[in-house]
């Protein structure tokens, strides 16, 4: 008795094609049936995968499996284009089948590969299986192309429209979050990271139906310009029709780009302002620039209840904001019983000039005795250093031309009614108090810059001396050197700078 097993396939879904696959299916069951001494093992089927490429025939690899095992000893298949469109995989795969004692029968072709010219016919007619492959690529990728210059749009649904019969339709709720996006990111000058952040806090779905946000995603929706009604294809190409790899396109294929295409959610003008600071943000990292809108303390300070890193979380009282220091984990899940305490960021500041006061003393106990002489010197290079740094006259001119013109998109945007009078006057607030205090450091770099060299070291010294001392706090210089800190319960923090090898315990 022969075992005997067929292989069919199909390239699409479709109802025509699945018709024909199950065509195959009853054809090679009545052809095996008919013969006695043949005895049907399996019909081996992919449904809607290209014959270009093996990797993704789950069928095609199964019975290359059982082939190895000797499971049967002839396999049919309808032509040569339905076991591949490849003439390197049908020579190969047909070889390593006839290795194991495996005839393969391309039935419509009248090829037995156990046959001694079978080799070459199988050559000839793979390879105009072949070309025809690569013809009905450019055929489809040509029609592709044309109903993308009539509008048809290619793709999936995204957060803010779905997509229906190539068409896109603004879908309300995604909308609103992605509008909410945009102004957090252009109006309040939040982070993709604080963004994605906050908008998990909230319990806000990502686009995926997922639960937490990540910044990749955030900054993916903040440069999609469908967002502003314009529609831009083939972003991506496929170089080889064997493989069917896709690749980003640079360049190497025109894009389609349909101005006003659809309606749009974000208006153009607060989508050019995301543009522009997504811009000037990759600017600064690129040149290292140390001005930034994070605060002192950001993702520096941990709970050692959850492990959770605290977030700030700024506070009204009167006419006044103090800032506050919550624990994340605490945040995000409702009935989560970690006891971390909200910490005052003076607080924070406090605890940390009290311990620059006792270094400055000598008071900190015998653990710090032998290496305190090379903390303090260390301290003197930082501060030397930092101070020469942050006297820059250019990096401040650079941050209040930003400001300045952060201000002016903001009072655009009021102008055409894209924000309420109350966010803009709150917002607005925020600037002209950032820009005096830019305006302040950039007069005290002037008036640095004019200084003889000598005059400037004495300056230097007498600013040392001051932190060092635990008279001033110096965000900056703080900044630069907590590695973290680590808050209990009982508001005790245990203290971790750069470079320094033992921790400092601080007792409320």
């Amino acid at each position: 008795m022969i075992k005997a097993a067929a292989y069919c396939r199909v390239s699409t879904e479709k109802e025509e094609q699945l018709n024909s696959l199950d065509n195959q299916q009853k054809f090679f069951c009545s052809y095996i049936e008919a013969r006695p001494d043949w005895q049907l093992t399996e019909i081996y089927v992919d449904e809607g995968v290209s014959g270009t490429a093996v990797s993704r025939r789950q069928g095609f690899l199964k019975m290359l499996a059982d082939g190895e095992k000797g499971r049967f000893q002839i396999l049919l298949t309808k032509e040569i284009s339905r076991f591949a469109r490849n003439t390197l995989d049908s020579i190969y795969y047909t070889r390593k089948l006839k290795d194991w004692g495996i005839g393969v029968i391309f039935l419509n072709d009248n090829i037995n590969t156990l046959d001694p010219d079978a080799e070459l016919r199988l050559t000839i007619m793979s390879s105009i299986a072949q070309e025809e492959s690569r013809k009905t690529s450019e055929r489809v990728k040509w029609g592709q192309r044309r109903q993308m210059e009539k509008g048809v749009v290619f793709g999936h649904s995204l957060l803010g429209y779905t997509l229906q019969q190539g068409k896109l339709e603004v879908e309300a709720a995604g909308a609103a979050v992605v509008r909410q996006i945009f102004e957090k990111f252009v109006i309040e000058e939040k982070g993709s990271s604080v963004i994605a952040q906050e908008l998990t806090a909230a319990g806000v779905p990502t686009p995926g139906g997922g639960e937490i946000w990540s910044h990749n995603v955030v900054l993916k929706i903040l440069r999609n310009r469908k967002y502003m009604g314009d529609l831009v294809q083939k972003k991506t190409y496929t170089p080889s029709y064997l493989t069917h790899k896709k690749k980003i396109n640079r360049g190497e294929e025109p894009m389609v780009i349909l101005e006003q295409h659809h309606k749009a959610i974000i208006p153009p003008q607060l989508f050019a302002a995301a543009e522009e600071m997504l811009k000037e943000r990759g600017r600064r990292q690129r040149e290292g620039s140390r001005y930034s809108h994070e605060y002192c303390f950001s993702g520096k300070l941990h709970c050692a209840c959850c492990g959770s890193r605290l977030v700030a979380r700024p506070k009204k009282k009167g006419d006044k904001t103090y800032l506050y220091w919550q624990c994340y984990g605490k945040i995000k899940r409702s009935g989560n019983p970690c006891s971390c305490p909200t910490l005052a960021e003076s607080y924070l500041e406090s605890v940390l000039l009290e311990m620059m006061t006792a270094m400055g003393s000598q008071e900190m106990g015998d653990a710090f005795t032998s290496c305190f002489a090379d903390f303090y010197r260390w301290l003197g290079q930082i501060l030397q250093r930092g101070e020469q740094e942050n006297q820059s006259q250019g990096l401040w001119q650079n941050a209040l031309c930003q400001l300045e013109r952060e201000q002016a998109q903001l009072l655009h945007l009021h102008l055409r009614g894209q924000i309420s009078e109350e966010l803009f006057c709150r917002e607005n607030a925020g600037y002209q108090k950032e820009i005096a205090r830019v305006q302040e450091t950039l007069a005290h770099c002037l008036s640095f810059d004019a200084l003889s060299p000598a005059d400037r070291m004495e300056k230097i010294t007498v600013y040392c001396e001051q932190i060092l001392t635990g008279k001033l706090f110096a965000a900056d210089f703080y900044g630069g050197i907590l590695e973290k800190a680590v808050v209990q319960e009982n508001k005790e923090l245990s203290l971790y700078l750069v470079g320094f090898p033992h921790e400092i315990r601080y007792t409320p």
